[in-house]
């Protein structure tokens, strides 16, 4: 699959270079900054900038057909905004917060918005999972021992700080994470990647076709997954890409799907030996006794005791490593009960569901009724919603380039009947592209030619 970009737009190939930057820099050197301010977020700014600049209309269009997830976002900024005051949280923390959490947010998707609008999303999707492939190829590397493997990934590691939290309890050249930060962003990125590779091939084929019958591309996908997964110790994305399957099977053959699932509900036993052995999660600390991985129910009890002892929630500088004594009493008799005390708690719901309180619930049923609207779209996110659920980030939780692929998603049909030739895609009924590019003066001799 290649990249084609017209001539005549010098524009639109500048835009996708800064965009492949932004994304290199998101996934090597995500820490990376001067005076405090990461270098990936100034060549954001750049991107919209010049968008502003030059195609102000896209950026409006941008903001109006995405009002709802904006809308979202603006709710959970405001949310946490008055969450931490009531938390006493200082006010520079939260802002700072919301700024690299909430406004980048906002600013990735319009931003993926204009450009898949300016580029094409086939242009904006490989460019993703190309970057994300760099990363993959050097995880094989490392998997394989292969001494430049790591010495690029120090290489680029010189240019960020890394939270002493990381690096307590484990050696960061334990396991392959290719150039991310670590192996779970590593996960986040692979998984992201499968859903853009899936839906591009729903664009290309015009309509829902690959959810009708088995499609040997979509194995392919999962192999690729599989592999990378497998390569990084990552488990929990191999747990959701089980799900995916499982899921796909009940949608293209329902009778088969049905037989998979009372086969597998068989083995389940032997699956949850399987998550809990030490790492099997992938978690970022493995090869400890008392590991976040072992103590993965204690940490999912305590959490949700933390909520229904503040259920309005702790704000943006919530950890609930600051707790754990008031609750020692309750917990110590569950195994790995230490694990409260050292170990965020691996769980994104939770943590978003702390840090914001039970207003964030109001949320829900229209992010359930955009999913159900979306279904087949949601349908690819469902190894990255899994592999969430054991982690700490993921979307308005550390993970900003879920935003980016969005309106990629969006695009996808509806329908099973929906083909390209009867209905095309809904963003191509709108202004052509070459309305929101800046006018190119005339060749010499144009106008006389037209003339003649």
């Amino acid at each position: 699959m290649m990249i084609r970009i017209r001539k005549s737009s010098a524009f639109e190939a500048v835009m996708l270079g800064l965009f492949a930057l932004n994304l290199f820099l998101s996934i090597a050197m995500t820490g990376w900054g001067v005076a405090s301010i990461p270098v990936r977020t100034v060549v954001v700014f750049a991107i919209l900038g010049l968008l502003v600049m030059f195609t102000l209309p896209l950026v409006r269009e941008a903001v109006s057909r995405n009002w709802m997830p904006l809308l979202i976002i603006g709710y959970f900024a405001v949310l946490v905004a008055l969450v931490s005051t009531v938390a006493g949280t200082d006010p520079g923390t939260t802002i700072r917060q919301i700024i690299e959490i909430h406004v980048q947010a906002a600013i990735g998707l319009v931003v993926g918005y204009c450009l898949v609008r300016l580029c094409g999303p086939r242009a904006v999707g490989v460019t993703f999972v190309a970057m994300v492939g760099v990363s993959l190829f050097f995880a094989v590397l490392q998997f394989l021992h292969i001494g430049i493997g790591w010495a690029v990934f120090d290489f680029f590691g010189r240019f960020e700080k890394r939270a002493v939290s990381d690096d307590e309890f484990y050696d960061i050249h334990e396991r392959a994470m290719g150039l991310s930060y670590s192996p779970v962003l590593f996960g986040e990125q692979l998984c992201l990647s499968f859903a853009i590779v899936l839906a591009l091939l729903v664009l290309r084929d015009g309509d829902l076709r690959m959810f009708r019958r088995f499609d040997w591309r979509v194995f392919a996908a999962a192999i690729v997954l599989a592999f990378g997964c497998l390569v990084s110790g990552n488990r929990s994305p191999l747990l959701g890409l089980m799900a995916f399957m499982l899921l796909y099977t009940l949608v293209v053959r329902p009778v088969v799907g049905i037989a998979a699932i009372v086969a597998l509900a068989g083995v389940m036993p032997l699956l949850q030996n399987f998550l809990d052995r030490p790492a099997a999660t992938g978690l970022r600390i493995a090869k400890t006794d008392n590991s976040s991985s072992e103590g993965r129910g204690v940490l999912t009890a305590y959490g949700l005791q933390l909520f229904f002892s503040n259920p309005l929630g702790y704000g943006v500088a919530f950890d609930s490593t600051n707790y754990w004594q008031y609750y020692w009493s309750e917990f110590r008799d569950f195994e790995n009960a230490g694990a409260i005390a050292q170990h965020a708690l691996h769980n994104y719901y939770l943590m978003i569901l702390n840090k914001t309180g039970i207003f964030s619930l109001v949320v829900l049923p229209f992010i359930g009724w955009i999913m159900w609207k979306r279904r087949y779209a949601a349908m690819l996110l469902v190894p990255y919603l899994i592999h969430i659920n054991y982690h700490n980030d993921g979307p308005l939780q550390g993970d900003f380039m879920f935003f980016y692929i969005l309106p990629i998603l969006g695009l996808l049909p509806t329908r099973r009947a929906v083909r390209a030739r009867s209905r095309p895609v809904e963003w191509q009924q709108q202004r052509p592209v070459e309305a929101y590019l800046p006018e190119r003066p005339a060749r010499p001799g144009a106008l006389a030619a037209g003339q003649g």
